[in-house]
């Protein structure tokens, strides 16, 4: 039977923390989806619009892996559609993922930690600031 997982992230500046914790993912299933947030919806989660826009942020991804299975996530924040929609066996999650860790532990949905790759380095919102 064929696994597979899900990922959910915003991606912007695709860089080694972040291909590093998608091919650990990629290897613990047969397939996987990963959910890109939207523009709207970083902006409505973070306060700011990333700096790469959705498309951008999708490309890179599949340049990246062309096997990824790239989708957007919800609109309505909570939602929870696209879980719905693919039913993944397990969720791949950062180190810095916890609120959606917690959500995911309300609704009994299977969850697993991956290590992270030099989070003193390879973190986002440190790499905005270089």
């Amino acid at each position: 039977m064929k696994k597979t997982g899900m990922v959910f992230g915003v991606f912007d500046c695709l860089h080694e923390g972040h291909k590093y914790f998608l091919a650990e993912a990629a290897k613990q299933c047969d397939e996987l989806f990963v959910v890109v947030a939207t523009d709207e919806v970083v902006e409505e989660l973070k306060g700011h619009y990333p700096e790469r826009t959705y498309e951008n942020r999708v490309g890179a991804l599949k340049v990246f892996n062309a096997r990824f299975q790239v989708l957007p996530g919800d609109e309505i924040v909570g939602s929870w559609e696209v879980f719905e929609k693919v039913r993944p066996d397990i969720v791949f999650l950062g180190y810095d993922q916890e609120a959606i860790a917690e959500e995911l532990r309300q609704r009994k949905m299977p969850f697993l930690f991956l290590d992270a790759h030099h989070p003193e380095r390879y973190k986002s919102s440190l790499m905005h600031l270089e």
